[in-house]
């Protein structure tokens, strides 16, 4: 029945197991919980589920990073601490 419909489709490649992990990648894009989705997908611990959609959890933090803003108080005078020159091996 799924590779009739494929066929119709013009689907080239669909599996049972591409739906679910179709299902698993929408589910984690969309915001959901990686521990839910573990026990969705009836795997036997959350380590399983991240060997499978690490990528998708990496791009996440990427993106959770750049929306972070942290507040810095500000300083009197100069906003920037001068550093002190590194020293070289030449130099020491």
């Amino acid at each position: 029945m799924l590779g009739e419909g494929a066929v119709r489709a013009h689907v080239t490649h669909l599996t049972p197991h591409t739906l679910r992990h179709t299902f698993g990648t929408r589910w984690l894009q969309a915001g959901g919980d990686i521990y839910k989705l573990s026990r969705i997908l009836g795997h036997s611990s959350v380590a399983v589920t991240e060997v499978h959609y690490a990528h998708l959890l990496k791009d996440d933090l990427v993106a959770a990073s750049q929306q972070v803003k942290i507040p810095v108080a500000p300083r009197p005078g100069v906003n920037v601490i001068p550093m002190p020159a590194r020293r070289t091996e030449e130099a020491s």
